[in-house]
């Protein structure tokens, strides 16, 4: 009986203790079934030591997205005092180039098709946070990347399509439906 009960014990601490083993990989099953969530998006913390991220662009880029969510109901809200929960962001890498790099395909003739074409590059790493408001309990934790190719793009033009590309990307992870570990 007692080596029945401790497995189960340990479960239930660990739990407690790690709250993000007792989440779903996505928060979808939280907020789906509520009314409106108050969210609020803090300012994204550029640590790429570039200071070439467009951070008032990046968060509104994430507000919009959060705001177009359909089946989870946001409201964006101005401070975190007002909110139900809260988003942190913080850019880690941002990289752009005139040349995409060889992608990982299988075959050759796939591989020499995509070295011969020239396109831009944009590559983005952002580690989000998504907290309760009221208590700081971390829900939901999670590094994300993003890239963006086009024929013609500059280092500034990339931005704008990254921001928004990451934001969606942080929105489906963060929110979507479950499939699993991803």
């Amino acid at each position: 009986m007692i080596k029945n009960v401790i497995p189960a014990l340990v479960l239930a601490l660990a739990a407690t203790a790690f709250p993000a083993l007792a989440h779903a990989d996505t928060l979808y099953s939280d907020f789906s079934r509520r009314g409106t969530v108050k969210i609020h998006v803090a300012p994204p913390v550029d640590a790429t030591g570039k200071d070439q991220i467009l951070t008032a662009e990046f968060k509104k880029s994430i507000e919009e997205a959060l705001a177009a969510r359909k089946s989870v109901r946001f409201a964006v809200v101005p401070s975190e005092s007002e909110a139900d929960v809260v988003v942190e962001s913080r850019v880690t890498g941002f990289s752009w180039t005139d040349h995409d790099p060889v992608d990982m395909i299988v075959g050759i003739g796939a591989a020499a098709l995509d070295a011969a074409k020239v396109e831009c590059y944009a590559r983005m790493n952002v580690t989000f946070l998504v907290k309760d408001a009221k208590s700081g309990r971390k829900l939901w934790n999670e590094a994300l990347s993003a890239t963006v190719t086009k024929a013609k793009m500059s280092e500034k033009e990339s931005l704008s399509l990254i921001n928004s590309d990451m934001a969606k990307q942080f929105v489906i992870r963060a929110f979507g439906k479950s499939k699993g570990r991803r």
